[in-house]
C-alpha cells in the first residue's frame, strides 16, 4: 500500500512533471497527475491526498476553496507551488520551488518543510567500522530530526537486532561477509517487514541490486558517486522516511 498520495498538477509538457515523478519513483508514495484544475479538484476531494504540487496559474477559486476547507481539519495537507508563476488567486503554501534542475537544493528546501516525527531510528549495517562510525557520528549531530543510530559490522546480528526492534531506516550496505546485502534485504521482505531502506551500491553488484529490487523498492546511493556524500545521505533518509 503506498505510504501517502501525491498530486501534481502542471501543464502536460511542464518539466516539473517528470522531475517529481523521477523524485519519488524510489518511495513507496503514490503520484498522481493532473494538468487542469477542474479533475484535480474532483479527485483531491475524493481522496484526501496529504501532499500537493502544483503550478499556481493553474489553480481554480473551487479548488482553492477546497484546498482551504482541506487545511482547517485534523490532518491538512502540504501545499507546495512549483513554476515560480503566480497564482491568480489567493492561495496558502508551504513551500515555493522556481527550477526543476537542481535535486539538491529541491530535497533540502523540501525536507525543511516536512513535519517529521521528533526521532527517527536507523539501523546501519555494513562491515566496515570507519563507514559505521563516520555515518553514526555525522546523523547524530544533525536535528529535524534527531537521528537514533545503531551499527552492526556483522549482518547477522544486525538481521537479529532489526527482527526484535523494527528501525524507522535501514542503511545497508551489499558485499558483507557471512551474510551480504541480498540477503539481509531479501529474508527481511519475505518476513513482511517494509522497512525504508538505503542501499550502497556497487557496479560490480549490480545482479544483487536486481534481486533486491524483485523483492521490494530500496532506495540507491551508488558508493563515491556525488550523492554518496554524507549530506545527501542525511537527506536521502530524511526522504525514505517520511515518504517510504
Amino acid at each position: 500500500m503506498a505510504k501517502r498520495k501525491i498530486l501534481l498538477l502542471h501543464t502536460r509538457h511542464d518539466p516539473w512533471i517528470d522531475f517529481l515523478s523521477e523524485y519519488f519513483e524510489e518511495t513507496q508514495s503514490a503520484v498522481f497527475n493532473f494538468h487542469e484544475g477542474s479533475s484535480a479538484k474532483i479527485w483531491f476531494e475524493k481522496n484526501r491526498p496529504e501532499i500537493v504540487f502544483c503550478d499556481p496559474s493553474l489553480l481554480t477559486r473551487p479548488f482553492v476553496s477546497s484546498l482551504e476547507i482541506a487545511r482547517n481539519a485534523s490532518q491538512p495537507p502540504l501545499m507546495f507551488g512549483t513554476g515560480g508563476r503566480p497564482s491568480p488567486l489567493r492561495a496558502r503554501f508551504d513551500g515555493l520551488f522556481s527550477d526543476p534542475s537542481g535535486i539538491f537544493d529541491f530535497q533540502r528546501e523540501l525536507m525543511r518543510s516536512l513535519p517529521f516525527a521528533p526521532k527517527l531510528r536507523v539501523l546501519i549495517v555494513d562491515d566496515d567500522p570507519e563507514i559505521g562510525r563516520m555515518i553514526c557520528d555525522f546523523f547524530e549531530r544533525r536535528v529535524h530530526p534527531v537521528f537514533e543510530t545503531i551499527h552492526f559490522q556483522d549482518a547477522r546480528e544486525g538481521f537479529s537486532r532489526l527482527l526484535s526492534e523494527v528501525p524507522d531506516v535501514l542503511i545497508l550496505d551489499i558485499k558483507m561477509p557471512g551474510m551480504d546485502g541480498r540477503e539481509f534485504y531479501c529474508g527481511m521482505r519475505a518476513r513482511g517487514l517494509d522497512v525504508p531502506t538505503i542501499v550502497f551500491f556497487d557496479s560490480v553488484f549490480g545482479e544483487e541490486l536486481a534481486e533486491m529490487r524483485r523483492a521490494g523498492k530500496p532506495a540507491v546511493i551508488e558508493k563515491g558517486s556525488v550523492r554518496s556524500t554524507l549530506p545527501e545521505l542525511i537527506e536521502l533518509t530524511r526522504k525514505v522516511s517520511f515518504f517510504s
